[in-house]
């Protein structure tokens, strides 16, 4: 892809754009031009000679040290949620999610438990905004199909009871 006759270049680490990018003024000289500040990161876990989980993440930053915006994807053995503290994993075993909108967070989870087509939906990214001046800001926008998922899952919440029952300081029993 080009644009204008230069060719688009995307970094797999552009931590040095954070700090070309830092103060608020050269942030959105930045983002007019283009640019943007961001980390990825791919985790791969090992033990005993055997993959047992991978992830993989991607933060944009915006005239802080903070992210502006932070979404990844985790495959584990087994998954670090339960029906206890994600309700929704009744209608899809192995598939969950965690969503932080105080810090602007989301995290599409998948076990050895899931299906095919959830695990793809989870490690599904749309990254276009790293080559383009539009800025990425939607959890919708950068992993699309998670995100459907998780919009369903709420909305699967609303119409079905959290029947489940433990006590508070006792583990799940689920």
């Amino acid at each position: 892809m080009r644009r204008r006759g230069l060719p688009t270049l995307v970094f797999t680490n552009n931590w040095w754009m954070h700090s070309l990018l830092g103060s608020p003024a050269l942030a959105e000289f930045g983002r007019w031009l283009g640019l943007r500040s961001w980390f990825a990161a791919v985790d791969i876990e090992i033990q005993n000679n055997q993959v047992v989980g991978k992830a993989f993440a991607v933060q944009f930053y915006a005239a802080s040290d903070y992210p502006e915006i932070s979404v990844a994807a985790w495959h584990e053995r087994k998954l670090q949620i339960n029906l206890c503290n994600y309700y929704a994993l009744k209608r899809h075993p192995g598939y969950g999610f965690r969503h932080a909108s105080n810090v602007r967070s989301f995290e599409a989870l998948v076990s050895d438990g899931a299906s095919a087509e959830n695990r793809n939906h989870a490690f599904q990214f749309t990254l276009t905004c790293l080559t383009s001046r539009v800025a990425c800001k939607d959890f919708s926008e950068l992993m699309p199909a998670a995100w459907a998922d998780f919009e369903e899952d709420n909305r699967w919440s609303m119409t079905h009871d959290d029947k489940l029952i433990w006590q508070v300081g006792k583990p799940c029993p689920y």
